[in-house]
């Protein structure tokens, strides 16, 4: 027992210290961009799962997040779905409002060809953290293959 309250003590001292220096960083939550970027960063692969907890009902459709992720997952791989850039361009932030906006340029690949496109995202801020709730697809350019018959 005394063993456990002294580790107990120690373990606490230590965070103490460490936070009171600002050598311990506690990880913030994520902002709008880096919602975003993370959206980016998975979307398409197998991590496709990291980012549902950044999503609202109503960007899934009302699904739940594992219903969600697997639907979209069969159809990025039918599409054969693969993000070849991805630029954030601009954001705003209405925190009065809880509500974000997030401009991006994206290229990316599919069985269709290579399209750059603007993606525009909405968050919301929800349950104590920025959500992704719309995206609008915006000034697509598809380049498409040609292909001899």
């Amino acid at each position: 027992m005394k063993r456990t309250l002294l580790l107990f003590s120690v373990m606490t001292l230590f965070l103490f210290n460490c936070t009171s220096n600002g050598n311990l960083k506690m990880p913030p939550g994520l902002s709008p961009d880096d919602v975003v970027t993370l959206f980016s960063e998975v979307y398409g692969t197998g991590r496709l799962d990291d980012i549902g907890p950044y999503t609202t009902e109503r960007f899934r459709l009302e699904r739940p997040v594992s219903v969600w992720v697997v639907q979209v997952w069969q159809e990025l791989q039918k599409l054969e779905f693969e993000k070849l850039e991805f630029k954030i361009v601009e954001s705003d932030t209405d925190t009065a409002n809880n509500v974000a906006t997030v401009v991006a340029q994206a290229t990316i690949l599919t069985q269709a060809g290579i399209t750059r496109q603007q993606e525009v995202f909405i968050l919301v801020f929800e349950q104590g953290r920025w959500k992704i709730d719309e995206l609008f697809v915006t000034e697509e350019d598809v380049e498409v293959e040609e292909h001899t018959l």
